[in-house]
């Protein structure tokens, strides 16, 4: 269906765009995660840190992370602007932090860590939420309505607050990834073999959706119709769930280290090549036809992807540092951050979709400011 990725000639990506301020700081140890809340940036680092980042001008974060003050209208001037580490909260997560999720009711960063606990920000203090007596927390997901789970090798846990909800334990190798549907009804499991969805309410196996290998970077499409991951072999596998059928698409040169929907949810970005690809759903699945693509960088692969909360644009990172944004639409991008040698291992967006953040594997943290969104 669609064999080769050929990179587009974008002239619109040659050079490092006017149209945006960029700061960056060295933290020295990698950058293992970004999440951002309503009014904080948190940063998980290699070295155990988590780092907490307010938005606005003042620099003032609260006890969840959330600031204290309406966010600034401005761009320009306070201490954010220069990446101050002054203006960072510094905890130690007590182990390597894996995974992060921030909670939409509450606005708290749940992480899990490979010291068998689930920690979470709160009370301005990085506390636990669940310990288990063995193992690595490695995913974490949270629901529209609050409820969070978190999955240890074989086995995801379901809570609602602190209180257990349910334990779903899995037959066929480890957990590779959790998301719960927009209606906070139902979990997905994927692992070894496919994905199984769960009714969280009656701990109810609903649907097994089974294709061999395993399941990466599993992403739920927000009407809930389609259910995409990565594979070992290069190939996006998505599930049509209203049709019962499932489809690949192929043609990587690398593997497919990251996947996000659009904000209007009808579009599929991929890493894995050296152009970023978007899929269309807009009049059902992308079968025979080619994506959207934009960007080139030379010699790099996209390692990281992330979609604006509104409009269009998709930033995308690059194993040799280079971060794009691009209005896939129209196949055309910008330079937000000019090669390092550094590969991007994290990226996200603010939620105005004013600032992105940039992680590499180094330990860069870079900050972007987009002055105006109709690029």
């Amino acid at each position: 269906m669609y064999s080769e990725l050929k990179p587009l000639d974008d002239h619109g990506a040659n050079t490092l765009s006017p149209q945006l301020e960029t700061t960056e700081q060295a933290l020295r140890a990698y950058v293992t995660f970004i999440q951002c809340n309503a009014d904080a940036a948190f940063v998980g680092l290699g070295d155990g840190s988590v780092r907490v980042y307010a938005l606005s001008d003042n620099g003032v974060v609260n006890e969840n992370g959330v600031n204290e003050s309406a966010v600034s209208e401005e761009l320009n001037g306070g201490p954010w602007q220069n990446l101050d580490p002054s203006c960072a909260k510094v905890f130690s997560a007590g182990g390597l932090p894996l995974c992060a999720a921030v909670c939409p009711v509450t606005q708290r960063l749940l992480l899990g860590t490979d010291q068998s606990c689930l920690l979470e920000v709160s009370g301005g203090e990085l506390r636990n939420k669940a310990q288990l007596a063995k193992g690595w927390v490695e995913h974490v997901a949270v629901s529209a309505s609050g409820l969070s789970a978190y999955a240890s090798n074989k086995t995801c846990y379901v809570l609602d607050g602190t209180r257990q909800l349910c334990q779903i334990p899995q037959s066929a190798g480890s957990i590779s990834g959790l998301q719960f549907s927009a209606d906070s009804k139902d979990l997905a499991i994927a692992g070894y073999g496919g994905i199984g969805i769960w009714r969280v309410a009656e701990n109810k196996l609903l649907h097994e959706l089974q294709y061999p290998g395993a399941h990466l970077n599993m992403r739920w499409s927000p009407d809930g119709r389609y259910l995409v991951t990565a594979t070992p072999d290069k190939e996006i596998h998505c599930w049509d769930l209203s049709k019962k059928t499932s489809f690949r698409m192929r043609g990587y040169p690398a593997k497919i280290r990251s996947l996000c929907w659009s904000a209007d949810g009808k579009h599929l970005a991929a890493a894995g090549a050296d152009s970023v690809t978007v899929w269309p759903f807009v009049n059902g699945n992308p079968s025979g036809k080619p994506p959207y693509e934009f960007g080139y960088s030379f010699e790099g692969i996209v390692t990281e992807v992330a979609a604006h909360p509104s409009e269009p644009i998709i930033a995308a990172g690059y194993n040799n540092g280079t971060v794009l944004m691009g209005r896939y639409l129209k196949g055309e991008a910008i330079i937000a951050r000019a090669a390092s040698n550094d590969a991007v291992s994290a990226l996200a967006w603010s939620g105005d979709g004013r600032q992105l953040f940039v992680g590499t594997q180094k330990g860069q943290l870079c900050r972007v400011a987009l002055k105006n969104p109709n690029f």
